[in-house]
């Protein structure tokens, strides 16, 4: 697993000794999540057959889609902390972030951010219907036939801008140097293992406890995604509920709703909904960069999985 160096000078060497990011499995994780949380999460986080789990891949749009459907859930608008914190990450908990009994400390000398911390006691007394998110890939998610699931993915063009923007902004990280350089380490992980992660959850597409969406699909069909969603999970989707949610998941509302934009997390004047639009890699990917991606992704995923699935706009 990648060392990771938070708030002090990153050596500038080799490309890999520049980015404090976790690579754990091959696959790319928030700074605090452990290789040792990773191969316990399955026998230790027991879903419960009400659990509801929003799943992606890292910058994919599940901060998004966690509050469509808290909003979904709830009917109401956000008006005040959750559970006396400030992010929607308490009222829709980070699987990955949840803490083994055998681990001490936390993921930030911050300590306003190590607060976010989440014990198994915590997560156990929250009330059922419980909702989580997590970007486990499909072989580590805790798992129960009965627990239901949405998949939102993103092309992942628009992924490594969005990621490398991320880290640019994100309090975590003093210098991530040029994308150029971040770009290099993407493609040389096999954009962290995207497909396998996509490959993953796409085999169990046709579950019924599974519903799969992409993040273009639902920036371009909003309501008649929202309306699957609702039905996969029960809701009725009645069109106050369907104006409330409008309303408040539109990237300026969230931008400005200090209970969800995450700015404790980020540095001055960043959120985590920097701009929420879909071909932002057509103007920061060369050619060459983009034909890079299109390799990887053809060899692992094939070209009828591609035009079927894979969207850029």
């Amino acid at each position: 697993m990648a060392e990771i160096n938070v708030a002090k000078p990153i050596v500038e060497t080799q490309v890999t000794e520049k980015y404090p990011m976790n690579v754990c499995k091959g696959y790319i994780f928030p700074p605090f999540l452990t290789e040792e949380w990773l191969e316990q999460a399955s026998s230790v986080f027991k879903p419960r057959d009400t659990d509801l789990f929003l799943i992606s891949f890292p910058k994919s749009g599940t901060h998004w889609l966690s509050h469509i459907v808290y909003l979904l859930v709830s009917k109401e608008k956000l008006s005040g902390p959750l559970h006396g914190k400030s992010a929607t990450m308490f009222e829709i908990p980070h699987v990955d972030e949840l803490q083994l009994d055998t681990m001490t400390g936390t993921f930030s000398p911050d300590s306003s951010v190590a607060k976010l911390r989440l014990t198994k006691a915590l997560v156990s007394a929250i009330p059922d219907p419980r909702i989580f998110f997590t970007h486990f890939p499909y072989e580590f998610l805790p798992k129960n036939p009965a627990t239901k699931h949405v998949y939102i993915y993103r092309n992942p063009k628009d992924i490594a801008v969005s990621i490398y923007n991320h880290f640019s902004n994100s309090k975590f990280f003093t210098h991530i140097g040029t994308f150029d350089e971040f770009f290099q380490l993407y493609i040389e992980n096999n954009c962290f293992n995207y497909c396998e992660h996509i490959k993953g959850y796409f085999e169990h597409k046709d579950d019924p406890n599974f519903f799969i969406l992409s993040y273009e699909d639902l920036n371009k069909n909003f309501k008649m995604k929202l309306g699957e969603m609702a039905t996969f999970l029960g809701i009725e989707l009645t069109e106050e509920l369907y104006q409330l949610i409008t309303k408040e998941t539109n990237i300026e509302a969230m931008r400005e709703n200090e209970f969800i934009n995450g700015k404790e997390l980020m540095k001055e004047g960043h959120s985590l909904f920097p701009k929420g639009k879909v071909g932002t890699w057509k103007s920061s990917l060369s050619k060459e960069q983009s034909e890079k991606i299109d390799e990887i992704l053809l060899s692992k995923l094939g070209e009828d999985f591609i035009k079927k699935y894979i969207t850029y706009f």
